[in-house]
């Protein structure tokens, strides 16, 4: 593959560059795992009272994959 030096959009780079910093940022404020949660579902998995939603666990990975169009 053959690459043209000096062919990017720095622009764009820039652009992405900058959105990319902003969603570091923004995780880094958040803490890594919400423990509370996890200590709620542990829970209830080991009591036998998680029941898993398959149409919401569907949605759920179909959403993730679903890149959102350019206005």
């Amino acid at each position: 593959m053959d690459v043209v030096r000096g062919s990017f959009d720095k622009p764009a780079i820039r652009e992405s560059a900058a959105a990319l910093s902003g969603i570091a940022a923004d995780l880094a404020a958040r803490p890594p795992v919400d423990t509370a949660k996890v200590e709620r579902l542990r829970a209830a998995i080991i009591g036998g009272d998680y029941r898993a939603d398959p149409d919401a666990i569907a949605s759920a990975m179909i959403a993730l994959e679903t890149v959102p169009k350019k206005a």
